[in-house]
């Protein structure tokens, strides 16, 4: 008898038993419970052990191979052509697949190792002790932009500075003639009187 079939004698009498509940003729059932017992043993002994993944890509590949010398020989002509081409393109997938992890373990060791590095370097600034490096670099970005705001504030300075001479040369300029224009105008009045 395979599983299939003990799995579907279970359904059938699992469902039996619900209608027997449900319509009261469970006392109308004739088998015992050491008949129950000896089915579930006899199932018990019909099921397969269970089998277990491949964990990496070498067990994969010798499972693989193991299992085509045994199907190569009883599959047909095309069908062994079609096996075999499925078969090697499985392979290739799985070398693809396998170096895909292989790069990212090594981009994960890279990333440990960066974390490391920077853990155990150490830099002094100024005053103070040891600081990590990650410290080390966001102070002298902090310390490049004040630099950059007081140059900043130095141009700014000395255009202003520049302003208000330009202004004040002009406004001596505009007071002078406007002086200029007086004297002027004294000088016409004066000369009609």
């Amino acid at each position: 008898m395979s599983f299939k079939a003990v799995q579907r004698k279970l359904k059938e009498y699992s469902k039996k038993k619900k209608k027997r509940r449900s319509t009261g003729l469970l006392s109308l059932e004739y088998s015992s419970d050491s008949e129950e017992d000896e089915a579930a043993h006899e199932i018990e002994l019909f099921q397969l052990p269970t089998l277990r993944a491949p964990d990496s890509y070498n067990e994969c590949i010798f499972v693989n191979r193991e299992l085509d010398d045994k199907i190569d020989p009883l599959l047909l002509s095309p069908s062994r052509m079609k096996y075999r081409i499925n078969q090697q393109a499985t392979t290739t997938f799985l070398q693809r697949a396998s170096l895909h992890e292989m790069e990212i373990e090594s981009v994960h060791k890279g990333q440990i190792d960066t974390h490391k590095r920077k853990l155990n370097a150490q830099k002094s600034l100024q005053k103070g002790g040891s600081i990590l490096a990650s410290d080390t670099i966001h102070r002298s970005k902090l310390k490049r932009r004040e630099h950059a705001q007081k140059v900043l504030q130095k141009a700014q300075t000395v255009v202003r500075i520049e302003e208000n001479k330009h202004r004040k040369a002009l406004e001596a300029q505009g007071v002078k003639a406007r002086r200029e224009e007086r004297a002027h105008i004294n000088l016409v009045h004066s000369a009609r009187i």
